[in-house]
C-alpha cells in the first residue's frame, strides 16, 4: 500500500504531465526523415534519375567496350555477371558492381527502370523505402539457416 507522501508525489507528477505533454503535438507537425531544402533534388526527379542512368550507361560502355548497350547489358554489368573488359575506370557504379556481386544481388532493367533480385525476393524502384530493410532481413535470416545447419550446433564442448 503505498503512503501518503507517495501518493502525493504521484499525483503531482500526473498534474506536471498533463501541464507540460512531452512533444506529442510537436510530433506531429514534424515531418519524418530528414528536410529536404530548397532547390534540393532526390531520385524520384525525373533530372536526376536521368542524369544517374546517363552515367551508368557510360561506365557499361565503357567497361564492355560497346557503342550500344541494351537493359540487358545494364543489368549483368551491375549483377557482375558479364565480364568487363576494361578495368581502369572507377565510380560509384562500379562499387555497387561489387557489392552486388559479393551480396549475390542481381539487377534487372526494364525500360531504364531497376528491379533488385535477392533469392525471390524482387524489390522494383517504387519501393525504395523497403530496400534496405528488405536485404538486411533477408541477410539476418540466412545467417541464421546457415548456422542451425552446422552439425556441431547446439554441442557443448566438455
Amino acid at each position: 500500500m503505498r503512503s501518503k507522501k507517495q501518493t502525493e508525489r504521484q499525483l503531482l507528477l500526473m498534474e506536471s504531465s498533463l501541464a507540460y505533454p512531452r512533444g506529442k503535438e510537436e510530433n506531429s507537425k514534424k515531418l519524418k526523415g530528414r528536410q529536404k531544402t530548397e532547390g534540393e533534388t532526390d531520385t524520384r526527379d525525373p533530372g536526376v534519375s536521368d542524369l544517374a542512368f546517363s552515367e551508368l550507361s557510360s561506365t557499361v560502355k565503357f567497361r564492355f567496350r560497346k557503342q550500344d548497350i541494351d537493359d540487358n547489358d545494364i543489368g549483368n554489368f551491375l549483377s557482375g555477371e558479364a565480364k568487363a573488359l576494361q578495368f581502369n575506370h572507377s565510380n560509384l557504379w562500379t562499387c555497387a558492381r561489387m557489392a552486388s556481386a559479393r551480396q549475390g544481388i542481381r539487377w534487372e532493367f526494364v525500360d531504364k527502370e531497376p528491379r533488385l533480385i535477392f533469392g525471390d525476393l524482387v524489390l522494383k524502384a517504387s519501393n525504395r523505402k523497403k530496400i534496405l530493410f528488405s536485404l538486411r532481413d533477408r541477410l539476418k535470416l540466412l545467417r541464421g539457416d546457415s548456422l542451425l545447419a552446422k552439425p556441431d550446433q547446439g554441442k557443448v564442448i566438455e
